[in-house]
């Protein structure tokens, strides 16, 4: 079972992943994101797997980070929800109003 999971890979993801490979080593991570081309890409880059479906990452995962925009969080927890039950969820987003 991986430590962190992620499920977005957007400039936030992709920050916080990078932050992270500084104390952790990539076989503790695993992510996924809506892109067939960001799972290679950030795979090829850093060594962070990636799972398919937002279902497996969470299923793989003892901590969650959502680093996806509000206007997609709900999507992203019904097809993730099933399996959080193991998991601590960390989310975080920024307000659409001031």
């Amino acid at each position: 079972m991986a430590k962190i999971g992620f499920i977005g890979m957007g400039n936030m993801g992709g920050a916080i992943l990078g932050g992270l490979l500084k104390f952790n080593a990539p076989e503790t991570m695993i992510f996924t994101d809506a892109l067939e081309e960001k799972l290679q890409s950030v795979t090829a880059k850093t060594g962070v797997p990636h799972t398919a479906s937002n279902r497996e990452c969470a299923g793989q995962a003892k901590y969650l980070i959502l680093a996806v925009k509000l206007s997609t969080l709900t999507l992203c927890l019904q097809t993730s929800g099933m399996c959080l039950h193991g998991s601590r969820l960390l989310s975080h987003w920024r307000p659409a109003f001031p």
